[in-house]
């Protein structure tokens, strides 16, 4: 691999990405890492993230360098792209442009950059959203990235099992949003950046019916005695037994939402005046979520005179817990008091604790609870099966492996760049005694020489999984649809 096969795309003036100067490969060269944040899967989803230097020997990205090509674009937020030509899978990064500091030594002459992918922009958006009724949580990340503005050509959703009753945003921050979506889908549910900018949601079921998660994409191997095409990795290697990981114990207190009819929406505080001969529309905004429907209205015209019909609802253009009344006045003006608006809203109505134990992990692990909330609005059968899904993924550790391998050659690297988070690989260690399958959980490049490119993976165990996928029942299958031969049977 030639230095020339690394480009650094950046997209200055906001129209199209240019060509950088050819990044130094020395250390630390080019550095790119993206998939779950600390490579667990009951961690987060991390922006994807990169580092590069380019030459500046030309003075062309100092700020102060009023002559320079880049005089005035130069700062935060350009698109920024790293591929690497001549490869199928030559997607590297997509993200944007977040720092750089120049070293002007006159041994250095060269730019820091850092970028970060799009997740990290989506830490800093405040969404809002109508109420959404018995959707799935794929459907409602759609909600949420269409509320942030996400690029629809930047999406690539797969469809999720569970259904939220109901469901709304109100000033919440998108990642968070995102965060608690696929949490509320259980464990196998992936949410992460790729290569190319996108985000990918997988549901849990991507793990029974996806082949690439359900059958090994690769080998990795400690030495040469396998396969030709196997991919031999190096030292250092790190193995995690994951007794972090545990859980063996689920508490909630759930508050079952439910809708409530003829609720007090809205009181409006002291006296209302519409100027004559007019039409007035106030907005309100009400501690509850509302359908988008017509509500009651009552009020009191203590001066003037009101004409028509005034009315009062959530017309679908409002977020959830936002409505409005109406009233048209004579040309005597019109002063109204006691207006109060009723209709459906959804409440609390009970509060339902769950707790779920499994008492033999517990003995030989200690109490391990689940690090993070099912969300309030997932009902309390949910909520159960999630948290028995949880356990039973996680009461035994999980075992988690760094590896890295170093390329030379084209082919072999393309083989490393088809991987992607969330798919499965086979890896062989003798002196581990291992030779198991683990899910992809983060994927790092490191570019620090012209003839080499590391690829680094940080993986978890397959492990025991729930369900065998080669054992589902499936209507009209002529292998997979007959009784007695999966877990169908009589």
């Amino acid at each position: 691999m030639a230095n020339s096969d690394v480009r650094v795309g950046i997209d200055w003036d906001g129209n199209d990405l240019v060509d950088s100067t050819e990044p130094f490969l020395n250390d630390p060269g080019v550095v790119v890492v993206r998939g779950v944040d600390t490579a667990r899967t009951l961690s987060p989803p991390q922006a994807g993230a990169a580092a590069f230097l380019l030459d500046n020997s030309t003075g062309d990205y100092n700020p102060g360098n009023t002559t320079g090509p880049l005089y005035g674009n130069l700062g935060p937020g350009p698109l920024t792209e790293i591929t690497l030509t001549g490869y199928t899978n030559g997607d590297l990064f997509s993200g944007y442009l977040s720092d750089f500091i120049i070293r002007p030594g006159s041994n250095e002459q060269f730019v820091e950059f850092e970028a970060t992918g799009g997740l990290a922009k989506l830490r800093n958006v405040t969404v809002t959203t109508s109420l959404f009724e018995s959707k799935r949580v794929d459907e409602l990340i759609v909600e949420v990235l269409d509320a942030a503005e996400w690029d629809a050509s930047k999406r690539d959703i797969g469809v999720g099992a569970t259904v939220a009753p109901y469901w709304w945003a109100y000033k919440q921050n998108a990642f968070d949003l995102l965060v608690e979506l696929a949490r509320a889908e259980g464990p196998g549910a992936l949410l992460f950046e790729d290569a190319a900018g996108n985000i990918v949601f997988r549901g849990r079921h991507a793990r029974l019916f996806d082949t690439t998660f359900n059958t090994d994409q690769a080998v990795f191997r400690d030495d040469f005695t396998g396969a030709t095409t196997d991919l031999v990795f190096s030292d250092p290697v790190d193995f995690d037994y994951g007794w972090r990981d545990i859980v063996n114990r689920v508490e909630h207190v759930h508050n079952r939402i439910e809708r409530v009819e003829n609720t007090v929406l809205y009181r409006h505080p002291g006296t209302y005046y519409v100027k004559p001969s007019s039409t007035s529309i106030f907005i309100f905004e009400s501690e509850y979520a509302m359908p988008a429907e017509s509500f009651s209205l009552s009020y009191n015209v203590v001066g003037g005179a009101i004409t028509g019909t005034p009315s009062a609802g959530r017309a679908g253009s409002y977020h959830a817990q936002q409505a409005g009344f109406q009233f048209q006045a004579t040309s005597a003006g019109a002063t109204i008091d006691n207006i109060v608006v009723c209709g459906p809203a959804y409440l609390v109505t009970a509060e339902i604790r769950t707790l779920l134990d499994d008492t033999t992990s517990q003995a030989s692990y200690g109490l391990k609870t689940m690090p993070f909330d099912v969300p309030a609005w997932v009902d309390a059968n949910t909520v159960a099966d999630l948290g028995a899904a949880y356990i039973g993924r996680f009461k035994d550790p999980i075992g988690r492996i760094t590896l890295s391998v170093d390329h030379v050659t084209t082919d072999q690297l393309d083989d490393n760049l088809a991987l992607d988070v969330g798919q499965r690989v086979n890896v062989v260690d003798s002196n581990l005694d291992l030779d198991e399958s683990f899910y992809i959980q983060q994927i790092e490049h490191e570019i620090t020489d012209v003839a080499r490119h590391r690829w680094s993976m940080t993986a978890e165990q397959v492990g025991s999984e729930l369900v065998n996928a080669t054992a589902v029942f499936i209507l009209d299958s002529t292998t997979n649809g007959v009784l007695d031969t999966n877990q169908l049977g009589y």
